[in-house]
């Protein structure tokens, strides 16, 4: 199809949608991937009530300014709209800076800037919205997210990955997110998550339910666990952060079903972390909280020759492993 042919026709039914504002109530309106001006976008959209926007990825004509600038000019959309998604758009041109603000969108509860040159400037300016209770800021050029504190007592979705200029220590992104009280983790969220990405190969999920078992191999992911327990041994983030995998992928039921050589290898990795941080006591408490919800593994004394494996207790292997005995099948 000609791409002139496909931007005449488009310009056609946004002249339809202007010219029939009066009579044709507009509440939803995509317009991805679409090459559109400013000038057509707020004669077209702007003077509906709109509740959703979706401009993902459009001409680069059509800057995020430029939206927010068009929906001000309706006094109702400002209170209407809900849901905004603006990935990958251009922030503004660097000839003209950007002083339309997303805080006059004061009925706003969904925005996604995903894959937009968006800084902490901007996320303070977002942070104040009275009603936004999802928001996703992947890949963007934020460097702190401390001003999500702000929605702590709203903000239910929040998406975070490729935040390549964050320039916060573990300590201060967990303490920021720790304290968004009302975050949730459902069954559906994250089965769409998962099903967006199939090339993804681990999923991490702190203290939830075992109902995401059925979609999520609790093997598969104790197996990544040790792969970066091994490729890592010095790397005290690295410990801390498996032994919360291996506590929450221990505690339900799915160890019961996991060989005994890869259980064996995951209690061996703890009892080395335990002697390559002998003197880090939270390291001490994590590997030790992580090293009871294993079961019993099958251990065998260096010098031992016979045909028979004892099984020993958590307490017991540990004790053997300070010992220096090895685990093993």
């Amino acid at each position: 199809v000609c791409p002139n042919r496909v931007e005449a026709v488009l310009r056609t039914a946004l002249s339809s949608l202007y010219l029939s504002c009066e009579y044709l109530r507009l509440r939803r309106a995509c317009i991805r991937t679409a090459r559109i001006s400013a000038e057509a976008f707020q004669k077209a959209l702007c003077p509906h009530r709109l509740l959703e926007l979706d401009a993902a990825r459009v001409n680069a004509d059509l800057t995020i300014p430029d939206i927010l600038q068009g929906l001000a000019t309706n006094k109702y959309c400002q209170e209407s709209i809900q849901r905004l998604v603006l990935t990958g758009l251009t922030m503004s041109s660097l000839e003209e800076p950007s002083w339309y603000r997303f805080s006059t969108l004061q009925g706003l509860r969904s925005l996604s800037l995903a894959n937009v040159d968006f800084y902490d400037s901007g996320l303070v300016d977002v942070c104040s919205l009275p009603r936004l209770e999802s928001l996703d800021l992947s890949n963007t050029s934020v460097t702190n997210l401390s001003p999500l504190l702000g929605l702590k007592e709203r903000l239910r979705s929040l998406t975070l990955h490729q935040l390549k200029r964050l320039e916060m220590s573990t300590a201060q992104l967990l303490g920021v997110i720790s304290q968004l009280n009302v975050l949730q983790v459902t069954d559906t969220a994250v089965r769409a998550f998962v099903e967006e990405r199939p090339g993804m190969t681990f999923v991490g999920l702190l203290a939830t339910d075992a109902g995401f078992s059925d979609f999520l191999s609790g093997e598969g992911n104790l197996k990544l666990v040790v792969l970066g327990m091994k490729n890592h041994p010095a790397t005290l983030n690295v410990q801390l952060a498996a032994s919360a995998c291996v506590f929450n992928l221990t505690k339900q039921d799915l160890a019961a079903g996991m060989p005994v050589r890869l259980l064996s290898t995951v209690t061996q990795l703890l009892l080395e972390a335990m002697r390559t941080f002998p003197n880090h006591q939270q390291v001490l408490l994590c590997l030790s909280i992580a090293a009871e919800k294993l079961p019993a593994v099958s251990v065998q004394r260096s010098h031992f020759t016979g045909g028979s494996i004892q099984q020993l207790s958590t307490e017991q292997t540990a004790q053997l492993g300070a010992e220096l005995f090895i685990v093993k099948v």
